[in-house]
């Protein structure tokens, strides 16, 4: 049966493990959506025997960071930290390191993030290893160090709008349709916005998803 990896190597500490990313090119950690939303999956909630380091601290719940006193803190911040203008700012490089043109080749050198050929994906093709010894190598490589996500673009992400330069943008004298519509809905409320003024037709869904309203650029509602 399956049972917990070494005490020493288990996620037990936010402090160790940031130091750990900064000072040990060998440890490569994800970022995982849990970090924003989930505040359990820092506490040992089942009580589970996870084992005791080598300095003989038992692992439990996941040590915090000092400016965070609950889980429920943690995340919170962490939460805020995401949705600030310094990250709004500055996310399309990181995008650009994890999916995009910087993941690989000249520019990936360039930018020091290069990692084992193994955990590139198509870097080798596991069914032509006829070795039985050297194919179960690759995979537990694989398996117990992960890989790098799909490429998805091969050129800079363009950066996202802080708040506070979108509020610069002229928005009145952008080319977009401003015009009221009083709508009668029996099934659930309308959600209005300003409509871009494209070819194609802008669909705006009720709560009831079966129901569509459609409002064209001519302001015609279908």
């Amino acid at each position: 049966g399956g049972k917990f990896d070494h005490a020493d190597r288990q996620f037990h500490s936010l402090h160790d493990t940031w130091q750990a990313c900064l000072n040990a090119s060998g440890d490569v950690r994800e970022l995982t959506p849990e970090f924003f939303y989930l505040p359990e999956f820092l506490t040992n909630h089942n009580g589970f025997d996870l084992g005791v380091r080598q300095d003989g601290v038992p692992v439990n719940n996941v040590g915090l960071p000092r400016w965070a006193k609950t889980p429920e803190e943690f995340i919170r911040i962490h939460r805020e930290a995401l949705e600030s203008d310094y990250v709004s700012e500055n996310l399309h490089h990181w995008i650009d390191l994890i999916f995009g043109y910087k993941q690989t080749g000249e520019e990936a050198v360039k930018a020091h993030n290069v990692f084992y050929y193994l955990t590139y994906e198509g870097a080798i093709n596991i069914d032509n290893i006829q070795d039985p010894v050297e194919r179960k190598s690759i995979e537990q490589q694989i398996y117990h160090f992960g890989q790098t996500p799909t490429q998805l673009m091969t050129k800079p992400h363009p950066q996202r709008f802080s708040s506070k330069n979108f509020l610069k943008k002229d928005l009145l004298n952008s080319n977009v349709i401003h015009q009221r519509f009083v709508v009668e809905l029996k099934c659930g409320k309308l959600q209005f916005s300003d409509l871009p003024n494209p070819d194609s037709i802008e669909k705006f869904s009720t709560i009831d998803t079966q129901k569509i309203i459609t409002v064209d650029e001519n302001g015609i509602i279908g």
